[in-house]
């Protein structure tokens, strides 16, 4: 009898779904050692990259230059004519998406991007399968993850539980599981908060250039002398370093270091004692899994409103949408003594192991000849 396998359906639309399913994979792999196999695929990228490719720079470009536009349509579901079939478009990725679970019928489908239970609506008639939807908004959820093929939601946060059950049929499960992180989170010796100041930061700018310019200027001018930066710059490194470079000499005293890319971000985070980011689902949920506070800097309008919503409910972080008072607001946090309530509400609300209970959650109903459990 062959291993029974997992298919994790993501896209590169954004980095959350992606880290969605790298989490959960691990996860399952943890969890279920050689019991499962786990297979993770993005077919709108495997099956129409140019279209796929072309989709990601456009929406790269509105929420970077034209964010009101990007709202303007997230918020405008009836743009699509009800009698249109906007799935019509990934016909290929739907036959190609048809031809796997033929060739290799999984045990269980997890979608992290909410196309593909559409796409499986139509198909899994066919085919017996249980669908799982792991939800990567929070708060603000978009319609379109409502789907009758969802067997079960998993929720990042309480907020967005309760959202999703009011949309939920009475036989579809919903679990507060939080946001699937990498499991290293939980599984790594994080013993306590953040420090009883905010001196070491870690800052993942935005990728506007003057912005990042500005945000850092103001650091270093008006933040805090104890503070310690490590800046992570992925892949822009190359264009922002010179930034960097330039700003720091103007301030000789303050302590300054940058990162390229890295996969060590869990590490990073719970070494130090505050985040500073934009409000991207993957990133403001793993802050949330080390327990450190957050300043969010950037917000996509849509989806990252509702992480924004999130860290104030919980007292965890703040919004900072002007660079040039970045610095003046950590110490300002310092000064009033908010730092510390801001720091304990961030370790109270963690939640390092989305991944784990998720991953628990499906193999329990699998294992299970009964309805579902969860």
């Amino acid at each position: 009898m062959s291993t029974p396998r997992v298919l994790i359906l993501t896209a590169s639309f954004g980095d959350g779904h992606n880290s969605a399913a790298r989490g959960l994979a691990e996860g399952l792999r943890r969890e279920a050692g050689e019991r499962v196999r786990v297979d993770v695929r993005d077919f709108i990228r495997e099956k129409r990259p140019w279209a796929g490719g072309i989709l990601e720079r456009v929406y790269g470009w509105l929420i970077t230059h034209a964010p009101w536009v990007w709202r303007w349509l997230y918020y405008s579901p009836g743009l699509i004519p009800p009698e249109s079939d906007p799935l019509q478009a990934l016909q290929p990725v739907r036959s190609a998406l048809a031809a796997d679970l033929t060739r290799d019928p999984p045990a269980a489908i997890v979608c992290t991007f909410p196309l593909f239970p559409h796409l499986l609506n139509q198909l899994l008639g066919r085919w017996p399968i249980p669908v799982y939807s792991v939800v990567t908004d929070s708060i603000s959820i978009h319609p379109i993850w409502r789907c009758d093929a969802v067997r079960a939601y998993f929720a990042a946060d309480e907020v967005s539980a309760g959202l999703l059950r009011k949309w939920a049929g009475p036989e579809t499960a919903v679990v507060e599981t939080g946001f699937p992180v990498d499991p290293v989170f939980a599984e790594s010796t994080n013993p306590h908060p953040a420090g009883d100041l905010p001196r070491r930061v870690l800052f993942f700018p935005a990728v506007n250039r003057a912005h990042f310019a500005t945000s850092l200027r103001s650091l270093l001018r008006d933040g805090p002398s104890f503070l310690e930066i490590t800046i992570v710059l992925g892949r822009h490194v190359q264009r922002l370093g010179g930034v960097v470079q330039d700003i720091s000499v103007e301030y000789p005293d303050r302590t300054v270091s940058v990162l390229g890319w890295t996969r060590d971000v869990p590490r990073l985070m719970m070494s130090h004692d505050l985040i500073i980011a934009k409000a991207g689902g993957a990133t403001t949920h793993e802050t949330g899994a080390a327990g450190r506070p957050s300043i969010l800097v950037k917000v996509v309008p849509g989806q990252e409103e509702g992480n924004v919503e999130l860290v104030q409910r919980r007292g965890s972080g703040l919004l900072e949408e002007d660079p040039a008072a970045l610095g003046s607001t950590i110490q300002q946090l310092v000064t009033s003594g908010a730092w510390g309530t801001m720091r304990d509400a961030a370790w109270k609300h963690r939640r390092p192991a989305g991944a784990l209970i998720a991953a628990r959650a499906i193999l329990d109903d699998l294992e299970s000849a009964a309805p579902p459990r969860l």
